[in-house]
């Protein structure tokens, strides 16, 4: 659920699906480099969806609006635990093995 709550995210095989709170709406498909994910956010206002791929290697980032992929963070570590955006540009990640900003 987005802070705003207007936008929910879900996960499912090989995608991600923005959904309208209000409505129950499908608004965005979300497709990436992963079979399943294991963590999911989307910004205060929805332009950013953000999911950890299954294997836990790889974060990705939508943008919300488009559904077109803004970045793929390729951690090289055993395991992304976690992330945190910190602000419009900056992203925190945890892994079994560092923690580090991009």
């Amino acid at each position: 659920l987005s802070p705003c709550s207007r936008k929910v995210v879900t996960a499912g095989y090989r995608a991600v699906y923005l959904w309208d709170s209000a409505t129950g709406r499908l608004e965005r498909e979300l497709s990436g480099n992963m079979q399943s994910s294991t963590g999911m956010a989307v910004s205060r206002n929805a332009a950013s969806v953000m999911a950890i791929s299954g294997d836990g290697h790889l974060l990705i980032v939508w943008d919300g609006t488009t559904g077109r992929v803004r970045t793929t963070i390729d951690v090289r570590a055993p395991r992304i635990l976690g992330f945190a955006r910190l602000d419009d540009r900056q992203i925190a990640v945890f892994s079994t093995s560092e923690a580090a900003v991009w």
